[in-house]
């Protein structure tokens, strides 16, 4: 199996996840303002990632 390209960016992807949601609700909208602050969610999948190794 190849190796994943290395300009692919998890936070760059949930983030545009998010932004395509077509719930226009109150949480959604609060969700895609928190992950579009510029390195905000890299610093989440950091944590998560430390603190959820198996």
């Amino acid at each position: 199996m190849a190796p994943a390209p290395g300009d692919i960016s998890p936070a760059r992807m949930f983030a545009e996840h998010l932004r395509l949601n077509k719930n226009k609700g109150i949480g959604a909208r609060i969700a895609s303002a928190v992950v579009s602050i510029p390195g905000f969610m890299q610093k989440g999948l950091d944590k998560d990632y430390k603190n959820n190794l198996y």
